[in-house]
């Protein structure tokens, strides 16, 4: 029996990983670091370790999941190469990149109504122009200016203005 007559105490469970120290760390984790140094992670509501050391989640078995982290890197890597971002911060652009990244399956989902045989050749046709519209689209121009369109108002403008006219007309 124990020396005042209390229930005995139970000695603390040791966290899954490292060893378990004397008080907690800055944000309650009660383990310490392979160098000494207490754990500065916050403890998990449900005992005294954070999530790493709880071996609960990831930390149960990092092996299972380690190809799923190494996998996205790579994967947003070679979008943003390929598309020469550094980091994305509109919708639009966040877009980009996903459809970049599944750009086999957005084709594949493009041409699906022209491959299909249950649609009428007319609306097969208006579903392949509309797709040429959207990767090709046509050029377009537009050009705005008053002019005189006889000889004789084009004789009177100076050089200053046909210098005008002549770089509205190049772009």
């Amino acid at each position: 029996m124990p020396v005042g007559g209390g229930p005995a105490q139970e000695e603390p469970k040791a966290p899954a990983y490292g060893t378990r120290g004397d008080s907690p760390g800055p944000r309650g984790c009660w383990a310490v670091k392979a160098d000494g140094d207490p754990c500065g992670a916050a403890s998990r509501r449900d005992g005294d370790y954070c999530n790493a050391h709880s071996g609960l989640g990831v930390a149960e078995n990092p092996g299972q999941y380690a190809h799923l982290g190494g996998a996205s890197l790579r994967r947003r890597a070679a979008i943003r190469a390929s598309l020469g971002l550094t980091r994305s911060s509109t919708p639009r652009g966040v877009l980009r990149a996903a459809v970049a990244a599944e750009a086999e399956r957005v084709a594949a989902a493009a041409l699906a109504p022209i491959h299909d045989r249950d649609l009428s050749s007319a609306a097969r046709s208006k579903a392949a122009l509309a797709l040429l519209d959207a990767v090709d689209p046509p050029l377009q121009a537009a050009v705005e200016m008053t002019m005189p369109l006889d000889a004789d108002g084009i004789a009177k403008l100076g050089l200053h203005q046909l210098r005008q006219l002549a770089s509205q007309a190049e772009s």
